[in-house]
C-alpha cells in the first residue's frame, strides 16, 4: 500500500489504523494484540504502524482517548426539556453497543495503557480528556441549569460507575453454567438496568 502524504490520507490511515486495532483487541480476548497483528488487519506494513504510534500502548491510548473525545461530544447535544439521566444512559448504551472495545479498553487503562509511554504522550492524553471533560460538563450545566462545577464531577462519577459497573456483571468462562447459583445472585445484575439505577442519583439534584 502506498504511503500516506497528504495530510487527509495521513488521517485517514491513523484512523484505519485505530479501527483494525480495535477489531484485534476484540478478537484477541480482550488482550493487547501486536503492531504486527494489527498491521495486518490493516493491510498495512508493520512499518507503517509505527508511523503513527511509538509504541502498541500508544496506539490503544490514542483509540481510547478518541472513544472518550467522541461519547463526550454525543452528550453535548441532549434535549434541555427531556430527562437528563434518562438521556445520558441511552447515550451511554448506545455508545456502548456501538463501540464493544470501549470498556474492556477502559478497563485496561491504568494498568497497562498508561505504561511505555513518553511523558509527553500521556500529558497530552491527559490534557485532552480533562478540556473534554471541562467542556462537555459545563455545556451541562448551562442546559440544564446545573450547580457550577457539577457537571464534570457527575460525568466523572457516571463513566467510573458505568465503567465499574460492567466489571462486576461480567462473569467468567471458568464459572459457565454457574450463573443461576442462589449464592452469585447479587452479581447477577442487569448492566443497562443498574447504569441507569446510578445515573439517575448522580444526576439528581
Amino acid at each position: 500500500m502506498k504511503r500516506a502524504r497528504a495530510p487527509e490520507q495521513k488521517a485517514a490511515r491513523r484512523e484505519a489504523l485505530l479501527a483494525a486495532a480495535a477489531h484485534c483487541f476484540m478478537t484477541n480476548g480482550h488482550r493487547l494484540p501486536s503492531a504486527a497483528e494489527v498491521a495486518r488487519a490493516a493491510g498495512v506494513a508493520k512499518g507503517t504502524v509505527y508511523l503513527y504510534f511509538s509504541t502498541k500502548e500508544s496506539m490503544f491510548l490514542a483509540l481510547l482517548g478518541h472513544q472518550l473525545r467522541t461519547v463526550l461530544d454525543r452528550l453535548n447535544t441532549l434535549d434541555q426539556h427531556a430527562d437528563l439521566a434518562d438521556q445520558l444512559a441511552d447515550r451511554l448504551l448506545a455508545f456502548v453497543r456501538e463501540e464493544p472495545s470501549f470498556l474492556p479498553l477502559s478497563a485496561l487503562l491504568q494498568s497497562v495503557l498508561e505504561h511505555n509511554l513518553d511523558v509527553e504522550t500521556l500529558r497530552t492524553f491527559k490534557r485532552e480528556l480533562s478540556g473534554a471533560l471541562a467542556s462537555t460538563g459545563a455545556q451541562l450545566e448551562q442546559a440544564f441549569q446545573l450547580p457550577a462545577g457539577m457537571g464534570s464531577r457527575a460525568l466523572l462519577h457516571s463513566y467510573a460507575s458505568m465503567l465499574g459497573i460492567w466489571q462486576f456483571v461480567q462473569w467468567p468462562g471458568a464459572l459457565a453454567g454457574e450463573e443461576s447459583n442462589p449464592e452469585f445472585a447479587p452479581l447477577r445484575r442487569d448492566f443497562e438496568e443498574e447504569l441507569k439505577w446510578v445515573l439517575v442519583r448522580i444526576w439528581r439534584v
